[in-house]
């Protein structure tokens, strides 16, 4: 009977072995201007630039996860627009006139409720 147990034992371990083994958790990541933890979380062409620069578009539609907040920021960090998105539809299009923030170089901060995207949009001429 226990070695009978014990064959029961090793077979669980043997099938559930290789699933244990595969989970990895996303680790914090950095490719280029983007900084996050995981690209399919929040999609780099998901952001897009006007051929000018002077606009810049979120489409929420190629984003699988719910959008907290959008920030724009300056190199040093100190936010220059903040806007709650929480409410706004999963399928929309958001667009950020940059215009004001002429002759700054400017980083867009897409946080959703477990991560945060950083993306360098970088300047638009004055």
């Amino acid at each position: 009977m226990q070695k009978f147990i014990s064959l029961l034992i090793l077979a669980a371990l043997l099938i559930f072995m290789p699933t244990l083994r595969a989970y990895d958790p996303p680790a914090k990541k950095a490719s280029g201007a983007v900084i996050g933890t995981d690209a399919s979380a929040i999609n780099k062409n998901a952001v897009l630039q006007s051929m000018d620069n002077a606009k810049v578009y979120i489409d929420f539609d190629d984003i699988p996860v719910n959008l907290k907040c959008i920030q724009l920021m300056d190199r040093n960090g100190k936010v220059l627009f903040k806007d709650a998105v929480n409410d706004f539809p999963v399928n929309g299009l958001y667009e950020v006139d940059l215009t004001p923030y002429a002759g700054q170089e400017i980083i867009l901060e897409v946080q959703s409720y477990t991560d945060s995207r950083f993306f360098h949009l970088g300047s638009l001429k004055p």
